[in-house]
């Protein structure tokens, strides 16, 4: 029964590629839309919305590889194996590259925001000019530096163009090598930033919960305001 489940699932994998296409394009636009609308505005020029940025190039190219390396390959592969087929490896080899980094980058990003929200709760006054002001650059180059280090050796395995006889299209595939794999990797990875996540959002609501209970009385229109952006920019990062 188990088998036959998973055996449904995977005929409906051209249905699953239209779906997450007509979910990630809008996604991807409103992404640049908001990179624009961030950058452009000096009022969000602040840690968070920093950080939102240094997470966003990940995001993008993940979402563009997604479409290099499987969607467009399983969907258009008659169309595009003559031009794929006369690429050089190491344009193969890079779409492991960006699939593996780009989702670590992700997970450390997403941390990063997380701990922002939550040192914007228990450090109100001192976390953007003391705190975050000096924590952006090393902030990015953890969330660029880290996945590149884990995963470039993945760029010296050699890789292929598999036919997918499901559906007439094909996929990159590399060959199995013994001195390196990235799958696991990233999976362990995965399963821990998920862990980290969790904890970092259950510190933020404990500390926000304790803020909470604080006496209003003393403070002025201002402090109430900015609190209630925080709050609301706490949300959006869980």
């Amino acid at each position: 029964m188990t088998i036959q489940f998973f055996v449904w699932l995977s005929s409906l994998r051209i249905q699953f590629i239209y779906f997450a296409i007509v979910i990630s394009l809008p996604s991807l636009i409103l992404y640049l839309i908001e990179i624009i609308t961030i950058i452009g505005n000096k009022e969000f020029h602040n840690p968070f919305y920093k950080l939102f940025l240094i997470r966003s190039v990940p995001n993008i190219l993940y979402t563009l590889d997604s479409y290099y390396c499987y969607r467009l390959t399983v969907l258009f592969g008659n169309w595009l194996y003559p031009f794929y087929d006369l690429l050089p490896n190491w344009m193969l080899r890079l779409s492991f590259f960006l699939t593996y980094s780009t989702t670590l980058a992700d997970f450390l990003a997403t941390s990063l925001i997380l701990v922002n929200r939550w040192t914007a709760i228990t450090m109100a006054i001192s976390y953007k000019k003391v705190v975050w002001s000096k924590l952006i650059l090393p902030s990015a180059l953890a969330v660029f530096g880290i996945p590149t280090l884990l995963y470039i050796p993945i760029l010296t395995v050699n890789c292929y163009l598999q036919n997918d006889t499901s559906s007439g299209g094909f996929y990159i595939n590399q060959d199995k090598v013994t001195f390196y794999q990235g799958f696991p990797l990233n999976v362990f990875l995965c399963v821990s930033f998920l862990v980290v996540c969790i904890l970092l959002n259950i510190a933020t609501l404990i500390s926000y919960r304790k803020h909470c209970k604080k006496d209003k009385r003393n403070k002025s229109n201002q402090q109430i305001q900015h609190e209630r952006t925080e709050y609301k920019l706490m949300v959006y990062a869980i």
